[in-house]
This record gives C-alpha cells, structure tokens and sequence, in this order.
C-alpha cells in the first residue's frame, strides 16, 4: 500500500458531490428504472445499496462518477439521462415558480432582533424548524415589531448553535420547502433577510473553494431572489475571505447582484465585530448594504479600538462607514448604499461577550443610536426614523 497514489481531500470533495448528482439525477429522473435494453430481476443478483438500490442505479452512479471526471455538469448529466430514457427532446427544467407576492418591506431601513427570541440562532436552524416553531417564532415578543427575518437557506454542521445539514438546491423537494418558508415569513408581514449559505455549509460542503462558491451563489440568488429582500454570501465574509482576497470578494458580490432584480433585493455585506466594509466588495453595483457588526461590549461612546482604528464607540464606528460609503456614492463609484448597525447585542447566556444585554436593554441601546442618526439596527429591534 505504501506505493499506492495519495488521495487529496479535492478528490474525496469531488467523489461526494458527484455521488449527490447520482443520488439526485436518481430520485427525480429515474423512478420507474426506466432504461433501454432489459430490466434486471432478483435472479439477477440485485441488491440492497440504499439509495441506488439495483444494478441499473449502480450502473449511474459509475457513470456519473466517469462522466463527471471527464468534465461533464450536472445539467449535462440531466439531458444525457432523458437522452437514455427515449426523451430526445429535451425541455429545459422548469424555473422555480416566481412569487407575484411583493415584499412586506423593502431594504433601505430593516428593523430586527436578530439575536433574539425562541431558537436561537434562528437564522441557521430555520429550515429544520417545524412549521409551527417557525410560527412560534415569527410571532414571539422579540420578532413581533421586526420587519425583517435573517434565515440561512442552506447550512452545515455546528452542533453548538442547533445547525444541522440542509442543502436549499439539493432537489425539487427541498427548493419548494425554502420558499414555501419565505413565503410564510412574507405572508406573516415580513422580508426575508437570506444569508445564502452558513460558513459551515461553505466550508464542509463546498470544501472551501472559491470555483464552487460562485455558481452556488449565482444558481441561489436565481432561485430564491425574488422572496428576500436582502441576501448576503455567509456571516462574517472576511472570517474566510480577509484583506488579501478582495478580488475575490468582489466576485461573490458581484454573483448574488447578476441574478437578482436591484429594485427588489440588496446585496450585503457582513463583516467581523469592529470591521469596515471595503468599497470594493461593492464597487460598481447598486443597491447595496453595509451590515456593520459592533463588538457587543461596545457602548454608544466611548473611545475603543478595533482593526487598527480608534472610534468614538458604536456611534463613531458607524459613522465614519457611513460618511465613506457616502461619499463613494456621491462620486458615482457605487449605487445606492445603505448603512446600518447588524449586530451590537447579545442576549445573557449566549457566550461571545462579558457584558450581554436582555432584549429590553438591547431595544433601548438601538433606540439610543436611531437618536444619535444612525440609520437602522438589526439588533435589538429598534424602528428607524421615518
């Protein structure tokens, strides 16, 4: 064995999402086994191999796994599929049914309790929830004056938050279930704030590459745009991508923006706790939002440090992101631009912070700044001024 090939980690990402097309072409196109030439029997030797139950599903899974190796897609896949059942002509795949629903808000002034009320996080949990701890949620103190609900669509595995595996394009199945979610969220007189996957689902599922991040993020914003008001890549971009990758942060923006209508949904951006939000995520695009998070022990004023810049507590650190956003708006390098506080609250018991706040205090810490002109906050449910 010691002359044997090393295997990559690449190689095993490759393998597994291969053997998910397989599993997906074999669920939705091949129910009936319907292929040419005769159909095996149990005298045949069939078995039992879970999803690919017969020697005709193990047949495709060996051929999607060669096929995809010599650079086929997923939806060259699809059409070779139909092309074996006898459909030689192939219609395209249905889009997703687009809403007629407009949204309950738009996004130049979102108000939310983003960090609290029942499950939290809600936000990575949301599509393994059960209908009515949605509902339960949506309609708890905390989110009862809130306009906007932040959901992650697509997640990973983080035990400690309650985030479990959930894959938003995996099937028609699991499309319909995420707007079917949306829409509830839109149906109970709130917009839908999308992060397009967690961290989680970016690292575990798509391996971490930046090749596979891109059409994810565009087919993503395609299928679910026209139900949120805002989407954003994951939380905290330059967790992953820092100071070093703003190329590529760029083209993650640039994605979410080619596939959704400017006049309907923002493009975000959520940094790390005391991180400005550089222009060129942005540069050239319209209608997007700097999702600024404060550190939560951080006080209205006061002097703190954070990224290598002193401010004037969360006001001052809102206020010079404000301005420069401002100014690059006035000189025509981006659209329109709104800035905002994301996050600068946490609820007793959660960790990240020695001095939390309860809800009440965090709604009274976001009113504080609403006053002192900052132009929204996601935090504690704070309303903006008019």
């Amino acid at each position: 064995m010691s002359n044997d090939k090393p295997i990559s980690t690449d190689d095993i990402l490759r393998l597994k999402e291969w053997i998910r097309w397989a599993a997906d072409l074999s669920m939705r196109l091949c129910p009936h086994h319907e292929w040419l030439g005769p159909r095996p029997s149990a005298k045949d030797g069939c078995f039992d191999a879970g999803f690919l139950r017969n020697h005709e599903e193990l047949q495709l899974l060996a051929e999607v796994i060669l096929r995809a190796d010599n650079g086929a897609t997923h939806g060259e896949l699809e059409q070779w599929i139909r092309s074996v059942q006898g459909q030689q002509e192939v219609d395209p795949a249905p889009a997703p049914e687009q809403s007629s629903v407009g949204l309950p808000y738009g996004w130049e002034k979102p108000r939310g309790a983003y960090l609290y009320g029942p499950f939290w996080l809600f936000a990575c949990q949301a599509m393994k929830l059960g209908d009515e701890q949605v509902e339960r949620y949506l309609r708890s103190p905390e989110q009862r004056e809130s306009t906007h609900v932040v959901i992650d669509l697509s997640t990973g595995t983080r035990p400690a938050l309650g985030e479990q595996p959930f894959h938003a394009l995996g099937s028609k199945e699991t499309i319909a279930h995420v707007r079917k979610r949306l829409k509830h969220i839109i149906e109970i007189g709130k917009s839908p704030w999308a992060y397009l996957c967690s961290q989680e689902y970016f690292l575990q599922e798509l391996g971490g590459s930046h090749k596979r991040l891109i059409p994810f993020l565009e087919e993503s914003a395609e299928t679910f745009g026209d139900l949120c008001s805002h989407m954003t890549p994951f939380r905290e971009v330059g967790d992953i991508y820092q100071s070093d990758s703003l190329q590529e942060r760029h083209d993650i923006f640039s994605a979410i923006r080619r596939k959704t209508d400017p006049d309907r949904t923002a493009v975000a951006v959520h940094e790390r706790a005391g991180e400005g939000i550089p222009v060129s995520d942005v540069d050239g695009l319209d209608a997007t939002v700097s999702a600024l998070q404060a550190p939560f022990d951080w006080n209205i004023r006061g002097r703190y440090e954070a990224g290598g810049h002193e401010y004037d507590g969360v006001l001052g650190f809102y206020r010079v992101h404000d301005l420069r956003m401002k100014r690059y708006e006035k000189d025509g390098r981006i659209g329109r631009h709104s800035v905002g506080i994301f996050e600068c609250s946490i609820g007793p018991g959660k960790g990240f912070t020695s001095r939390p706040r309860t809800f009440e205090q965090a709604k009274r810490f976001g009113e504080m700044l609403i006053r002192e002109g900052v132009a929204w906050e996601m935090s504690g449910g704070a309303k903006p001024r008019s």
